[in-house]
């Protein structure tokens, strides 16, 4: 009998921690959360941001990711991306579309509504191959059918609060014998103090940005800086900043040909094509959209995208003003142009370059140039650059930072990008009057000329 009794005592143990055990597993799924951390997730940090990477097959999805403040951040252990703190990635993923073959390819593993004609595959289908290249940096590359080599980069840069970002490039490499048009989405699923129904604002004008909205928005061809979102625009926690034409780094970020505001809970069923619903104060996410590009057999494409939680010297960036600092980005040819700006390094002389859009970054394309010191917290001072008379056109600021005649490594460019432009000179409207009177006046003497003439 007493052996029977002993028996049954690590018998009951045993079973209360299996049933203690089962219970925490069910809550955690109950809330859409497995175990934080499992032995299929790669875990890459600079102590100030980290990013969990999914790496286990027949989960949620090698390549999804999940960003999150880390111990070394003003606010730790606070998601960036949902489920970061929880290093739980799954509901950010990528998608590459194939336009020739029809194929939308998914990160994800959860049901996607492929595109009218296409048809969805899972990348988890295809041999995904993980690599921690650093503590900072892991890459993910799959092949598909048509033997192109899919790359995801995520690299956390930067070593301070000021400069960390996480830098997210997909590049996609032709290695069949013929060409292929490809056009990448990436989701991501925005989540700050445990908010998921983020409000968002873009800066058109870095120094006074746009008013916050909660309602899904869709921006094609976005020329603004860079978007931000928050928790609450009453109650900020912090914010989170992503690309578009900033930040000024290498590689530059791809300036995406439609960015979407969306609802994560409804563009999260689709693999690619999105139609707005109207949809405010829902669980938010941000769409990026590459139209596509076709690449010849052993040539690739790269798509980069940036997030960070602070607009340090990595998003350094400058604009044009009048004399009293004001933003100003139309000019008429007697005008004075002007140029200030902020996330420079402290107590430092650069020059200021204004070159015509489209022109290469060098001091011999430059219309004007004015050097100067930035002040003890990085801002650019208004700065005299240009003097009238002006020259009719469209330019743009380029701040040389170490002043060595070449643009590289910390310099800041308003925009890289043909058509995007900081400075716009347009005739004066006095001139415009004279010619339209001028016209006038030509008109009516003919008239009068001829009609003498039928006299």
């Amino acid at each position: 009998m007493m052996r029977n009794k002993k028996l049954l005592v690590p018998i009951i143990v045993f079973l209360l921690i299996f049933i203690l055990s089962f219970s925490a597993n069910s809550l955690n799924v109950a809330y859409g959360k497995e175990s934080p951390s499992g032995s299929g997730t790669l875990i890459i940090s600079n102590n100030i941001l980290k990013v969990a990477i999914e790496n286990e097959s027949l989960s949620d999805g090698i390549g999804t990711f999940a960003i999150a403040t880390d111990a070394g951040h003003p606010n730790p252990d606070q998601d960036v991306f949902f489920d970061g703190a929880y290093e739980d990635p799954w509901s950010s993923f990528t998608t590459i579309r194939v336009e020739d073959t029809l194929k939308e390819y998914v990160t994800s593993t959860g049901s996607k509504t492929p595109s009218s004609g296409y048809t969805v595959e899972y990348l988890d289908d295809y041999s995904p191959v993980v690599t921690r290249v650093s503590n900072t940096q892991g890459t993910i590359s799959w092949t598909t059918p048509e033997n192109l080599l899919v790359t995801l980069l995520i690299d956390i840069r930067g070593t301070t609060v000021a400069d960390t970002m996480v830098q997210v490039t997909v590049t996609i490499q032709n290695n069949d014998t013929i060409a292929h048009s490809v056009a990448v989405r990436y989701q991501w699923d925005i989540m700050i103090d445990g908010e998921d129904d983020s409000w968002i604002r873009v800066w058109t004008d870095p120094s006074t940005p746009q008013s916050w909205t909660e309602n899904e928005t869709d921006w094609v061809s976005p020329s603004f800086q860079f978007w931000e979102t928050t928790n609450n625009p009453t109650t900020p926690v912090f914010s989170v900043y992503g690309s578009t034409v900033l930040p000024l780094v290498n590689p530059p970020p791809t300036v995406p040909d439609r960015l979407v505001y969306a609802s994560w809970a409804t563009c999260d069923d689709t693999a690619y094509d999105y139609t707005l619903g109207g949809d405010w104060g829902m669980d938010s996410a941000v769409l990026y959209y590459w139209n596509a590009e076709e690449i010849s057999p052993e040539a690739q494409i790269s798509r980069t995208a940036y997030v960070t939680t602070v607009v340090g010297a990595e998003l350094a960036f400058a604009w044009p003003t009048d004399s009293a600092g004001n933003s100003k980005s139309t000019f008429q040819l007697s005008d004075n142009v002007y140029a200030r700006g902020l996330g420079f390094p402290a107590n430092t002389d650069v020059t200021v370059y204004l070159i015509p859009d489209g022109e290469d970054a060098l001091p011999a394309n430059a219309v004007a140039s004015a050097s100067t010191t930035t002040n003890g917290t990085g801002g650019l001072p208004v700065t005299l650059v240009w003097s009238q008379p002006l020259t009719l056109g469209e330019y743009d600021i380029w701040v040389d930072v170490n002043q060595n005649g070449v643009f590289d490594g910390g310099d800041v460019w308003n925009s890289q990008s043909i058509g995007i432009y900081g400075i716009d000179v347009i005739p004066e409207f006095p001139t415009l009057a004279s010619m339209l009177l001028v016209l006038t006046v030509l008109t009516v003497a003919i008239a009068k000329n001829k009609q003498k003439r039928l006299e």
